[in-house]
């Protein structure tokens, strides 16, 4: 049982799902620990809310969007919370090249375009060039666990403005 206290810090359920020999996704699944990052916890009814991840969004953007139904709640627990959901494959980060880090709920191999004048992000379908690239670096001896392909210029939009 791992109740409230020491045993639900991040570096003890990192050492107890490694001590168990389960993988991070089923040590949450079959475990479901409560964690202990900062919030206070407030005896009584929990607040329940429906949060949709935009596809791509700054930690930022999520602490502004959840705020209002969990008032109290800190940047760092967004991005332990963020780090977690990225550890168990539901999101990925990326960097967009101006400092700005964005998490993507869409998970599969893809690339992603960034307008450097307005700084808009987007999709581009296909992971084949990714796979690629990973599959070149393992032919050097590297092991890639994954790739991230960004490609930057100028949004349609800006593009038109431009002329």
């Amino acid at each position: 049982i791992i109740g409230v206290g020491e045993g639900t810090t991040v570096a003890v359920t990192g050492h107890l799902h490694g001590y168990l020999g389960l993988d991070l996704a089923s040590f949450y699944r079959e475990v479901k620990p409560i964690w202990k990052l900062g919030i206070k916890y407030l005896w009584g009814p929990r607040p329940t809310f429906n949060f949709t991840f935009a596809q791509h969004m700054t930690a930022e953007q999520v602490l502004e969007k959840v705020s209002d139904v969990l008032p109290g709640i800190s940047l760092p627990t967004v991005y332990a919370t963020l780090e977690l959901l990225e550890d168990l494959g539901l999101v990925r980060r990326f960097g967009t090249g101006n400092g700005a880090v964005l998490f993507d709920s869409r998970v599969e191999p893809h690339a992603h375009m960034v307008c450097r004048r307005c700084g808009a992000t987007a999709d581009l379908d296909g992971g084949m060039l990714s796979e690629q690239v990973a599959a070149r670096a393992a032919e050097t001896g590297f092991v890639p666990d994954h790739t991230q392909l960004v490609v930057w210029g100028l949004c349609g939009r800006c593009a038109a403005a431009a002329d």
